[in-house]
Formats: structure tokens, sequence, C-alpha cells
């Protein structure tokens, strides 16, 4: 490979250079093996999520090609996925025009002619086909470019190489998938593309444009209606949009870089993460490469939702099912006070008593009861930060993190509850936070507030 196109475009994914000082698609043009191609997204964001599929539309890895006396029918399947996509792209549009005549098309196998395309007037061809292809364009700009996610710069010029080479949207929308906010995979048409075939809309007909090797075995296939193919069933209703991405991507990327490497310098850097809203896709990647992740993410989700997630208490003994509940935090912290040797915490929270006010009374309360408040706090998460099976960086910042977004180290316990090995449950102190409760624990007791049902 080109050492000095390499170092040019080293010292760009580095930031060392406001541009990158050479040809995207000669650069891609020169990558001949998998090795090349680990040294140039060395320094690429996202390099676990891009080599792949790179690989795949440079052709350095083999094709996924199918063989056989099933061949016609794999590729006819393969050609109505690629169509449903394009059908459910241009609905996501809100083109009903485009979506109706999608419906309309047969699927019909067609020699290519000398141009690798099949023969078509000008007014014919650029009428369905290039109107799809124009809604696949903007989708996958859109993903560059638009407010569902812009891309480092490194990436977005790897995105323009890809597009030298190929010309192809699909092939740039191929490698962007994961940034897409809305549902398309391009995968089939790449699949065809390996495969020898393409896709081309002309008039009333999908042509499945194939090469002369598979002239004996396509020449006699039957024309298929578009209604007729695998899944074509229409969507009883449009699916909903894509949730809105809120998190800075700089501070998500500098988090999944920081997962992979956590250290001590990182580690105080993420007190904002969660601090804004977070769509559902951004808290799977949060969480992505986190242990357990998959358990954590749910639970912040719960602390963070802005209604109340667990069924509400109502009624006479709302007062005494909150008390309980109380009682049994109560309980669980006495335990952990006689464990730690604090006696005196231990006895006080051991003989539950409850003092009922407004919220300013909590106020003074915990204004006078200060240090007995921040012994008890102290002992939990002494004993947290003891029992969980994560020790480390990651661990640091995600407890800062939580604390960040929720100031109540309480709910710090709760989300991060799969890497604790205790007996310790920090649930009743998170349903009494979603039941309105605000409390402070004093020597003499808890004094609490309603806050959903305030006094007076």
């Amino acid at each position: 490979m080109n050492a000095a196109l390499l170092e040019a475009w080293t010292r760009f994914c580095r930031g060392e250079a406001p541009t990158f000082d050479g040809d995207e698609n000669v650069l891609l043009e020169e990558v001949a093996s998998p090795e090349d191609l680990r040294a140039v997204l060395e320094h690429v964001p996202e390099r676990e999520v891009i080599e792949p599929r790179l690989a795949r539309l440079l052709g350095l890895e083999t094709p996924p090609r199918f063989e056989g006396p099933g061949r016609y029918e794999e590729l006819e399947r393969t050609a109505a996925r690629a169509l449903l996509e394009y059908r459910r792209l241009t609905d996501e549009a809100g083109s009903k025009r485009l979506v109706k005549r999608l419906d309309a098309l047969t699927l019909v196998w067609t020699p290519a002619k000398k141009n690798g395309r099949p023969m078509a007037s000008s007014s014919s061809w650029n009428d369905l086909d290039g109107l799809v292809r124009d809604v696949i364009r903007t989708t996958v700009v859109g993903a560059i470019v638009g407010d569902d996610g812009k891309l480092v710069p490194s990436v977005a010029t790897l995105v323009s190489g890809i597009y030298l080479l190929a010309c192809d949207w699909e092939m740039v929308g191929y490698l962007l998938a994961p940034w897409l906010a809305a549902p398309y995979d391009p995968e089939p048409m790449l699949t065809l593309r390996e495969n020898g075939l393409s896709i081309a809309l002309v008039a009333k007909e999908a042509r499945l444009v194939y090469p002369p090797d598979d002239a004996e075995g396509a020449a006699n296939r039957a024309a298929i209606p578009a209604r007729e193919l695998p899944g074509w069933a229409a969507p009883e209703a449009k699916a909903p949009p894509a949730p809105k991405r809120t998190m800075d991507p700089s501070l998500l990327h500098a988090w999944r870089q920081f997962c992979l490497r956590p250290d001590r310098l990182g580690a105080d850097a993420f007190y904002t993460l969660f601090m804004e809203p977070i769509s559902p896709p951004e808290l799977q990647e949060v969480f992505e490469r986190v242990p357990q992740g998959d358990l954590i993410g749910p639970r912040l989700a719960q602390v963070k939702a802005p209604d109340p997630v667990v069924p509400p208490i109502d009624g006479p003994t709302r007062r005494q099912e909150l008390e309980e509940l109380m009682a049994r935090d109560m309980a669980q912290k006495a335990s952990l006070a006689e464990a730690a040797g604090q006696a005196e915490v231990a006895t006080a929270l051991g003989t539950p008593r409850f003092t009922w006010g407004t919220r300013q009374d909590v106020y003074a309360a915990r204004e006078e009861a200060s240090d007995f408040h921040a012994e008890v706090v102290s002992i939990v998460g002494d004993h947290c930060r003891a029992a969980m099976t994560e020790d480390s960086w990651l661990r640091t910042a995600l407890t800062e993190a939580i604390y960040g977004a929720t100031t109540d180290y309480d709910m710090v316990w709760y989300v991060l509850a799969p890497w604790l090995e205790s007996d310790y449950d920090p649930e009743p102190a998170f349903l009494l936070r979603e039941h309105g409760v605000m409390r402070v624990f004093t020597p003499t007791g808890v004094v609490a507030t309603d806050l959903r049902h305030p006094p007076g």
C-alpha cells in the first residue's frame, strides 16, 4: 500500500490535519488485503462496525454466492427482500404514489445487455427507477449531514470513497446501515450484486438482470407479481418514526471508546453522560460494551422515565404500604450498619419511626440531621462498592454518571444492582421514589413527605 497516502490518511484521522491530502477512492483502491484495511481503519472511530462491511464492499471476503439447483429460488427470494426494502423506504418517506407503483410491479428475469443493464427507454428508466433511487440517496445522505446523526470526518470521507468507487448509493447505504435512522437494509442488493445480478425498475417490471452464465437457468423462470413475492404483505399501519437522538454524538463516541480501555483520567469525564434524555437506540449504544449492560440499561431507563413505571398505590392503605416499604428499606440498611460496626446507626434504623410532613419539613430535618443521613448513605455506598463484581474505572464512571443524573445514591445502587453480589436489595428505595416519597434519615426515625398527595 502507498505509504505516503496511508500516512496522510492517518494524520487526518488523528486530527493532525484538517483535511485528507489525497483521493479517498484511490486510498480504497490501494486496499488489497485485510492487513491493508486494518491499517486504514486503525484510527477510525467505530472500526469494529465498519471493518467487516468495508471488507465485503471491497471484495476482501468471499461473497456469499448461491450455487446448485436452488440458486434461482434463492435469488428470487433475495430480489423480493430488496424490493420490500424499496417499498418500506418509500412508505417511510410518505410517497404513497411510489408505494402503489411498487405494489403493481412484476418480477421478470432479464438478460443483461452490453452495458450490464436491460434495454429501456430513457423515460421509463428515469421515472420509477430514478425516483426510488432518489429516495435511497436522500436517506443515505441524511445519515451523513442530517439531524439523525452526523458522522465523524474520517467515516464521512470513507463514504465518499465508496461512492466514487461504486457510484451506487445503496452500497454507501450498506456501509452506513448502523447509522441510518430509516428502516432500510441494503444487504439484499449487495447479495444480488455479489451473485452478478442487479434490479432495474422499468415501466411495470422489476427486472432481475442476470449475466450470460445464468442464461440457461434463468431464461425459463416465470414472472412473479410483486404481491405474490415472499413476505410482500402490506403493513397494516405505518411504523412509528425512529426515536430522536438526543445525546451529544462526541460524548457518546468518547464513552464507547472509554469502555474499550477504561482509565482513571476518563472516569472523571462522564458526570453529564445521562443528564439529557436518552433514546432507546442511544441507550443500547451506551451499554453495548458494558458487562451485563442488557440488565443495567433498562434500570437506567426506569430511573430516567418522566413518569412512574410502577403501578400506583392509592386508597386508604397508601400511607401504610409506603411505611412498609420504608421499613423494609430501613431494616436492610440497619443490617449493613451493624455489619460495619456502626451500632448507633443500626439501632436508629432498626426501630422504624415515621414522621410525615411537608417538603419543607424534610429539608429542615436534613439540615439538622445531615451528619447522620450522610453516615447512612456512606455505609450503604461502602458496602455496595465492595460487593460489586465489576471493580474498575468503568464502575467509577458509571457511578458518577448515574449520580449526576439522579443526585441520589440509592438510585445508583438500584441501576447497578446486576453487579451486586449481596443480599442488599435497593428496590424498596427505588419504589419509594417512584411513589413520590421524599425522606431523610435522622437519629430518631424517618421524616418523609408524600409528593403525590402533599398535606393540606
